[in-house]
């Protein structure tokens, strides 16, 4: 595991490390898909970065994944990890999902956009897909959020019956 700066945001990302590994061992899941929004996503493509076996596959929503340009302009966070910054951690297996809404004038498309790019520059199986008629709270309401789960699993697992339904089990 990398040394993470001391900073707000690794602290919640390890106490997210700690939580995480507890609840695996614990429930012994197939496979751990984590979706986040906003600052959730955030947080979930720093643990990719901070723990590359974590998760099975990341659903990025409405993603803040580079905060120094997401910052431009507005009052500096200097005490805040960015994801972008943890591109070089993420493990060569990671699958990530990155959603943002076309009208989403908090985290605009270009911030997952260009984490997806950098991704993808180092062979990472990463997608990003714009939400038409999406803002920024809308996005996380999307059912592109399901589908982008669905994918997943049919990445892993196949072709199951259930991941046609509306309901996953």
């Amino acid at each position: 595991m990398a040394a993470a700066p001391t900073t707000t945001r690794s602290r919640t990302s390890l106490r997210s490390v700690q939580q995480s590994e507890r609840l695996r061992a614990h429930y012994k899941p197939r496979i751990v898909i984590v979706v986040g929004h906003s600052g959730g996503a955030a947080t979930a493509a720093i643990l990719l970065g901070l723990k590359p076996k974590l998760f099975d596959g990341t659903v990025l929503v409405a993603c803040p994944c580079d905060v120094s340009a997401w910052r431009s302009g507005r009052r500096e966070w200097s005490r805040s990890e960015s994801p972008i910054k943890w591109v070089d951690k993420v493990d060569s297996a990671a699958r990530v999902i990155a959603l943002t809404g076309e009208k989403d004038d908090n985290t605009g498309t270009d911030l997952a956009r260009t984490y997806v790019q950098a991704l993808k520059a180092r062979n990472i199986d990463a997608t990003y897909r714009s939400l038409p008629n999406e803002n920024h709270n809308g996005s996380f309401r999307s059912p592109e959020v399901l589908n982008a789960v669905r994918d997943l699993l049919k990445v892993k697992y196949g072709r199951f019956d259930w991941l046609q339904s509306s309901a996953l089990p």
